[in-house]
């Protein structure tokens, strides 16, 4: 690739031996037929013909579930049959969700929220990267739409203009988004399964409602799991309050719910060393302490590491510490389906879910040898660092792409 500097109707960054400007080109006029359908008079979903929806169009593929009669599909909705190659396109509610249909879903037809876009003269992985990009984004500053739903009609859907450049280089631009968008896909469903696979360990590997032992267990280990309250083997149950400056500046961290992110610690609003001392002390944070989440949204964790201190926290957040259970044993029980069976015993009543320091000391943690502690919480710490490096994999490629699109279109 190389860089092409100065020019307006040329992108920052090329493929090498394509130099000729970008024509602009309104869709409508290179395109034959743009046109949508309607809703189905039967509304059951069933039928032997896919019918599909805005909600079925996931990461730019199309996952049909609803059915309509091959009546219907025939007649009334008739001028809506999907063709292989047709492109679909939101346009009412989620704007500019796009997808390729492919010959796998035939026959098919759809509704009044998707466009079909049809007989296009140009590169189809071209097209679907350049309506994917920030088109509607721009088309909706420069036309607002009016209303509670955004809606774009189908006269607007052909007013879209797409900067073209020759059909060489659409290809290569094509081939180059698709080899990508394949790599993010693959790294998604590779992020998806090995977080099902925990999920599905947890369930395993920790004894059910009314059991004493799990379904699987590592070798060697027999005894039956003991119940313990939270409460009796933690020395200190706190949580903070709300500080009196609510600037947000200070030397100190402030850690709020919205700051634990995939159970870890991401501090973003500070207090004064002043309140930290006095009116805060005794939410002074240490490390090891285990932040778990109990107003608003309940049971989130996470492990308070030496990097984040100093630090301090509000009355949202409860602190645990001085624990007679392996960390990792411990943040693993806490994350699993406690918290929602506790709520099922104990309804929480009003506007925000609320717990009380009371009711955390209250939770019951199902709890084997120190052993098998450390067996189980190493495993699911393991878990946790292949998760983590499989999504940081997956933003990474979504960010060469995001930085690509703004790079090599106009």
């Amino acid at each position: 690739m190389n860089n092409m500097i100065g020019e307006k109707k040329a992108p920052k960054l090329r493929f090498d031996g394509f130099t000729d400007k970008w024509e602009k080109r309104k869709l409508g006029e290179h395109t034959k037929l743009i046109t949508k359908g309607t809703t189905p008079k039967d509304k059951s979903g069933h039928g032997d013909i896919h019918f599909v929806k805005v909600e079925n169009i996931i990461n730019g593929h199309i996952i049909p579930v609803s059915r309509i009669t091959v009546d219907e599909h025939e007649n009334y909705l008739s001028r809506s049959k999907l063709e292989k190659n047709d492109i679909l396109f939101s346009i009412a509610g989620t704007l500019g969700r796009t997808a390729l249909v492919c010959k796998s879903i035939l026959p098919a037809n759809t509704n009044q929220a998707l466009a079909i876009i049809r007989g296009y003269d140009f590169d189809i992985q071209f097209l679907l990267v350049s309506l994917g990009g920030s088109m509607v984004i721009e088309y909706l500053q420069r036309n607002p739409v009016v209303g509670a739903q955004p809606n774009l009609s189908l006269a607007q859907i052909g007013d879209l203009t797409i900067w073209t450049p020759s059909k060489a280089e659409q290809i290569a631009i094509g081939n180059f988004f698709h080899i990508l968008d394949e790599m993010i896909i693959l790294k998604r469903q590779q992020y998806e399964q090995t977080a099902n696979i925990k999920k599905s360990m947890l369930e395993k590997m920790f004894p059910k409602s009314g059991a004493d032992m799990p379904e699987i267990r590592f070798d060697g280990f027999t005894e039956p799991w003991a119940i313990r309250k939270l409460g009796e083997h933690t020395k200190l149950i706190t949580k903070g309050t709300t500080p009196k400056d609510k600037s947000g500046r200070g030397d100190i961290h402030f850690v709020k719910i919205e700051n634990i992110i995939n159970g870890q610690v991401i501090p973003v609003s500070c207090i004064s060393v002043d309140e930290h001392e006095n009116y805060l002390s005794r939410s002074k944070l240490e490390e090891n302490d285990i932040l778990f989440s109990i107003a608003g949204t309940l049971g989130r964790t996470a492990l308070v590491c030496k990097s984040i201190l100093p630090a301090n926290t509000n009355q949202a957040l409860a602190i645990i510490r001085g624990y007679d259970f392996d960390i990792q044993f411990l943040l693993v029980s806490l994350n699993s389906s406690m918290v929602f069976e506790y709520l099922q015993r104990n309804p929480v009543v009003g506007a925000q879910p609320n717990l009380s320091l009371a009711q955390i000391g209250d939770l019951t943690i199902r709890t084997p040898s120190k052993a098998e502690q450390i067996a189980i919480g190493n495993f699911f710490f393991n878990f946790d660092i292949l998760i983590k490096a499989q999504q940081q994999a997956l933003e990474k490629l979504q960010n060469i792409k995001n930085a690509c699109l703004s790079k090599m279109f106009v």
